[in-house]
């Protein structure tokens, strides 16, 4: 098994490196990457401000169809593509909110202050898909 988390956006020639992976894979074998998903609700909603445009540190964004299409055309079969979700600080989740936001964001009142908030953590995706593909 090979796994490519927050990878395969950084790379300029994505489809020779998944032959390269390929070529150290049996057949069946698994690629598991997880990238951002530009097709993502939260990147709809964000625009240009979505935390994953990161130009031009990202050189490729995939949505569900690119990333199939990308990982078919290399010899692998993809079986399942979902919402990658991450563990969050609420102050974190908080200020995303309100840059995407702004300047409503003035009327949503700092919950994140309150002491028994600071240190939870919430379950969110940030916008990545996790893919599952199995070499052909």
């Amino acid at each position: 098994m090979i796994f490519a988390s927050h990878l395969i956006e950084h790379i300029t020639d994505p489809a020779a490196f998944l032959r390269t992976a390929a070529r150290f894979l049996r057949p069946g074998g698994l690629v598991v990457m997880v990238t951002p998903n530009i097709r993502s609700l939260l990147a709809r909603v964000s625009g240009p401000r979505w935390v994953s445009f990161k130009i031009p540190e990202h050189v490729s964004f995939y949505d569900p169809r690119t990333i199939t299409d990308l990982l078919s055309g290399t010899g692998f079969t993809v079986s399942a593509i979902d919402p990658a979700y991450q563990y969050y600080a609420l102050p974190f989740v908080t200020s995303r909110i309100r840059e995407l936001l702004h300047p409503v964001s003035r009327l949503i009142p700092p919950v994140e202050r309150l002491p028994f908030l600071r240190r939870r953590h919430l379950r969110v995706t940030s916008g990545s898909m996790r893919v599952l593909a199995a070499l052909s």
